[in-house]
């Protein structure tokens, strides 16, 4: 192995890699001149022990394989010595030399100081570059690349003749001029909704202008263009590219239109027209007609339509292009639609979508001398009702008091329950009174008692009113006789009678009542024979004398429903409610009776 010492310039080796005659070592060694001004002369000066001096056979190749000892200032040369083993190592023979390196610096006196020149930089409004400094005949060596909007850098001139990094410097101080060429950079157009013959994406050169073509949106007036970038600048319809990728945007302002609102039948009021921006959701002027015995129920385009397509209030959109004017004409439906008794089913088609109130007055059991049927009860309660929805109405209709025994009596219209005379014996009976029901029509049923179960009932009846059950006397007037006042009609549950049961003492008996669930049979009251009827309703009353209750004499009152309705009550005979005229009344006399009122259009 060889080390060289970079202070002393001196190599040192160690022999023991050369044990067999004509082993060879070689020793590359390297020498560099950093000096800028001289030239430096080498020379290799090599010291052994003679003793062993003829062991060895020492040479070297000059530097790079040349006779040539001369390095050059600021450069460096490299060279070779080479030690050969003549003769057999004598045992533990220990030999060493040294090899001096000798440099000495030459031409003092004659070698010129190089000479350098300032490459200048012109980049014709690009970014600066810095000048160089380089020796008289050399190259250039790495050129930077300048930057500038817009453009692509194209390369360095010189004197009009493109250069780089390997052309040599002039023998003076040189400027060189960058090249450019203008970018190409993207322009989209977003009409925004509108619609033009334009091509909406391409490349345009910068500083290039591009006449836009203005595009239309129905309803809609052009304003103008807008850029996303303020490098890419407009003036009118004319875009100027910018450097960098734009996107130009169209704007619009909606135009208008107006609505005109026709009273259609009014008797009071008015309204100014109503102007309306396009696309932009509005609310409709309230209101302000009024029309007699009529509730508004909103607007229609047609002045014929008996439904709203619009209510009061009503958000809307678009009604119609730009600049036109759309009539509205007010839709009146009939306040108050009354149904007094009759002993058949009528109905209702609801004209538009809305909220109605339905009210039902049920019907009174029989009276008979000294003793009154059981009284009507009361429901109301408002639903919502598509435009064309039929309603069924049925009424019931009061029960029929006997002016003797033994006679036969039919029940009042609608569930009321019937009497047959026992004869030959003093029972002075009454029939029950029907109920007061709407339904949702169907021509498969009429009265409530035609529907034939709870689930049928339920899918179309709205609203009941539960009629009274029939009055009644036994003239002897003995303990076990019975007699007294029908039950009143429900209520979600119907009042009791009020009759002797084994004493001579008439008073109010809370059994046999009808409800929800317990009765005699949905929407029928019980018949009797020598007992008094019981009362129409949800779940028809119990006669006077029932297997399923006992023996009270007097019939008792059916149920009133109310279970599909919002703000709803029911009322039994007993209690105090509005009666059919405005004024209130304790339980409901004589037939039946219903009311429907609209209320007010809905969406």
């Amino acid at each position: 192995t060889a080390t060289i010492s970079n202070d002393k310039k001196i190599i040192t080796y160690s022999t023991k890699e050369l044990m067999q005659v004509g082993d060879r070592a070689e020793l590359d060694y390297r020498v560099t001149n950093d000096s800028p001004e001289y030239d430096a002369n080498v020379s290799l000066d090599i010291t052994i022990d003679n003793n062993y001096s003829n062991y060895f056979n020492i040479s070297y190749i000059t530097f790079d394989n040349t006779n040539s000892t001369l390095v050059e200032a600021k450069s460096s040369k490299e060279g070779k010595i080479i030690i050969e083993l003549l003769k057999p190592f004598v045992e533990d023979m220990n030999i060493s030399f040294v090899i001096t390196l000798d440099v000495e610096a030459v031409g003092r006196d004659t070698i010129a100081e190089p000479t350098y020149y300032t490459l200048l930089f012109d980049s014709k409004g690009g970014t600066p570059i810095e000048s160089k400094s380089i020796e008289a005949a050399h190259a250039y060596g790495e050129l930077s690349s300048p930057t500038k909007n817009g453009f692509i850098f194209a390369g360095w001139y010189k004197n009009g003749v493109i250069v780089d990094d390997n052309t040599t410097i002039d023998s003076d101080n040189e400027t060189l001029e960058a090249s450019w060429e203008r970018g190409s950079y993207n322009l989209t157009i977003d009409l925004a909704g509108g619609t033009s013959s334009q091509q909406l994406s391409q490349s345009i050169l910068y500083e290039d202008t591009l006449t836009l073509v203005r595009p239309t949106r129905d309803n809609y007036i052009f304003l103008g263009w807008t850029s996303n970038k303020e490098t890419t600048t407009l003036q009118g319809d004319i875009v100027t590219m910018g450097y960098e990728d734009t996107t130009i945007t169209a704007t619009w302002m909606p135009s208008k239109y107006y609505v005109r609102f026709n009273g259609n039948g009014s008797t009071s009021g008015s309204m100014p027209v109503q102007e309306i921006t396009y696309d932009q959701t509005t609310t409709l002027n309230a209101n302000q007609f009024a029309r007699t015995n009529y509730t508004f129920a909103g607007w229609s385009r047609s002045a014929s339509s008996p439904s709203a397509e619009y209510i009061n209030q009503d958000q809307i959109l678009n009604l119609v292009n730009d600049g036109s004017t759309v009539d509205l004409y007010a839709v009146w439906v009939v306040t108050v639609t009354n149904y007094g008794y009759a002993a058949s089913i009528r109905t209702y088609d609801a004209p538009t979508k809305g909220i109605y109130k339905l009210e039902v007055w049920g019907a009174r059991g029989g009276n008979i001398s000294g003793y009154n049927g059981g009284k009507g009860g009361y429901s109301v309660g408002e639903i919502e009702l598509a435009a064309g929805t039929k309603l069924a109405i049925g009424t019931g209709g009061a029960g029929v008091g006997a002016t003797a025994a033994g006679q036969a009596l039919s029940g009042g219209y609608n569930g009321g329950g019937s009497v047959t005379g026992n004869s030959g014996v003093n029972h002075i009976t009454a029939s029950g009174g029907g109920a007061t029901h709407i339904a949702i029509y169907n021509s498969s049923y009429s009265t409530l008692q035609s529907y034939s179960s709870k689930s049928i009932l339920d899918q179309y009846v709205l609203i009941v009113a539960g009629g009274g059950g029939g009055a009644r006397d036994q003239p002897n007037h003995a303990a076990a006789a019975r007699w007294g006042h029908g039950g009143g009609g429900g209520g979600l549950q119907s009042s009791g009678v009020y009759s002797t049961y084994g004493t001579t003492t008439v008073a109010k008996r809370n059994v046999c009542i009808a409800t929800q669930t317990a009765g005699y049979r949905y929407g029928l009251g019980e018949s009797s024979k020598g007992n008094s009827g019981g009362g129409g309703g949800y779940m028809g009353g119990y006669s006077g004398n029932s297997s399923g209750c006992g023996y009270t004499g007097c019939g008792n009152g059916g149920s009133g429903y109310i279970a599909k309705l919002s703000n709803a009550s029911s009322y039994d005979g007993d209690t105090t409610f509005k009666a059919p005229g405005g004024s209130n009344e304790k339980g409901h006399n004589g037939n039946g009776y219903a009311r429907i009122t609209f209320i007010r259009g809905t969406k």
